[in-house]
């Protein structure tokens, strides 16, 4: 106890001292800590002031490589577009520097086409990277002299742009309109949309090569040497293989030429209730609603090759079903407009115009819109009451029609009557029911001849537009409801009412555009 109070009072006569002592020694320690420390605290800021304009230079800069990359959709002026962007994309008043404030961040911008070995992009189609580099900035320094006071830096940041597709897509169209006068920034069938209307039927058949309006088959990604009897599975499946990212320098896809439609009709008309036991590893699920005019005949095969339309005296088969087209409606609107007689498939638009390629060939062609009369009549073959004023296309008849089918009182107008089931069975009796978006198709559009697309060789680019279609009546066959029999070059055609068209990130596209920073 003694100790520890001597041990206390000498401690506070210590202190005393310190404090009374006038002799000046503890000034100089004193004056050496606060310079120290004060140098400290200055090199502090300055580290903390340069680290803050390098970091938001550099947020700068990622912003930038970003905001341009997104304009490398392989359109003819792509590079332009994306140094437009990135330069401009911020021209602010940047309070993180205190030397040249305003005015544009970014000095350079590049795009590459690879990275490794760094390659430069000589135009829109092959440029996949963007790499930017800021303005140099400068912040003031307290207490770093050599820098006389200033301290500069800059930064880069390299994005890459790609797409990726998530949706079903069997085949590609070439623009029809690739060659029109004033189309001049190709790549992207950017004059597609205000050439097309929704409600207007397609008829989608292979042509000559690339040229515009040809339609063609997309090779299976998984296919041994572009083997057409890969093409069924491929059109029967409801999900795409991988969600891969593509670029113009990096894809996935080629075309698979040739007459090989008239292999895919098998997995095209899975929709529509025709069932396929080969290959084995084929998607056998309908749509909803499968009238098309053919009704599966009896026996273990469970074919769908009943003609509902003909007529049997006797020995002698009659065949007085004709689509619209076939004479402006004439046929289509007295034989359907009753319930008395055979089953009716969606009509056909009652004009086209066929697109002409380089080779005069006429092949595809682009309707004119179903006709009211047309439509009214389909309608009174399988429904009772009159066509609801609301639909205008074949489109809008389904879609009440599916509704219904999937649950009862959605669409009540879309019930089919007994007569009309008599027939043909709306819904599917040899294959499992699907969504209502089974009979929707993705067709691709590319600007072919900017693309250099003729053959099996040359890839397909990566899909920047997307034309959906609806299967307004299953792929044509080996035989038609007419009774007369298809040629091999004609099996597979498809007719298909246009719904709508998607750029990138549209909803429900299943089709994406993705940005990333790569450096």
């Amino acid at each position: 106890m003694g100790n520890l109070m001597r041990t206390g009072t000498s401690r506070v006569s210590l202190l005393r001292q310190f404090r009374d002592d006038e002799g000046g020694a503890i000034l100089v320690w004193a004056t050496l800590v606060f310079v120290v420390l004060l140098g400290l605290v200055s090199l502090a800021l300055d580290g903390a002031r340069i680290m803050n304009l390098n970091s938001n230079l550099q947020e700068i800069a990622d912003a930038a490589a970003l905001s341009g990359a997104k304009e490398l959709d392989g359109r003819s002026d792509a590079i332009t577009r994306a140094a437009d962007k990135a330069k401009n994309y911020l021209v602010n008043n940047p309070r993180w520097s205190d030397v040249a404030k305003s005015g544009i961040q970014i000095a350079s911008v590049t795009a590459y086409s690879s990275l490794n070995p760094l390659t430069v992009a000589t135009s829109g189609k092959d440029g996949v990277y963007l790499r930017v580099k800021t303005v140099n900035r400068s912040t003031n320094v307290f207490f770093t002299t050599v820098t006389q006071g200033f301290v500069s830096t800059n930064a880069t940041a390299t994005a890459r742009s790609g797409f990726s597709a998530c949706a079903p897509i069997q085949s590609f169209m070439c623009n029809p309109f690739e060659n029109e006068a004033g189309y001049t920034i190709k790549g992207g069938a950017t004059n597609w949309m205000s050439k097309v209307t929704p409600g207007q039927q397609f008829i989608l058949a292979g042509g000559s090569g690339g040229s515009p309006g040809n339609w063609g088959l997309i090779d299976p990604p998984a296919s041994n040497g572009h083997n057409p009897h890969d093409q069924v599975a491929f059109w029967a499946e409801q999900k795409p293989a991988n969600c891969a990212l593509v670029d113009p320098k990096n894809t996935i896809n080629y075309p698979d030429p040739g007459n090989n439609a008239s292999a895919a009709y098998p997995g095209q008309n899975v929709r529509f209730d025709t069932y396929v036991s080969n290959p084995k590893d084929v998607d056998n699920t309908s749509a909803p609603i499968v009238i098309d005019g053919w009704a599966p005949s009896s026996g273990a095969k469970c074919a769908n090759d009943v003609n509902t339309t003909s007529v049997k005296s006797g020995s002698t088969t009659t065949y007085p079903f004709k689509q619209a087209d076939a004479d402006n409606g004439a046929t289509y609107t007295s034989y359907c407009n009753s319930t008395n007689k055979g089953s009716c498939p969606l009509p056909r638009d009652r004009t086209y115009t066929m697109f002409t390629d380089d080779k005069a060939f006429k092949l595809s062609g682009q309707g004119g819109g179903v006709h009211i009369d047309d439509l009214k009549a389909y309608w009174a073959n399988h429904h009772s009451g009159t066509l609801p004023a609301s639909f205008k296309t074949r489109y809008d008849v389904y879609s009440c029609e599916a509704k219904e089918a999937l649950k009862a009182g959605d669409c009540p107008e879309g019930k089919f009557t007994a007569a009309s089931e008599a027939r043909e069975s709306s819904a599917p009796k040899c294959t499992t029911m699907g969504t209502a978006d089974r009979r929707l198709l993705n067709v691709a559009i590319v600007d072919c001849k900017y693309w250099g697309v003729t053959g099996s060789s040359t890839p397909l680019p990566p899909f920047t537009l997307l034309a959906q279609f609806f299967m307004t009546e299953r792929g044509l066959s080996t035989v038609a409801l007419d009774g007369t029999s298809i040629a091999n070059g004609d099996q597979g055609k498809v007719y298909a009412e246009l719904v709508n068209t998607f750029p990138p990130n549209s909803e429900g596209s299943g089709l994406y555009q993705i940005v990333q920073l790569v450096e």
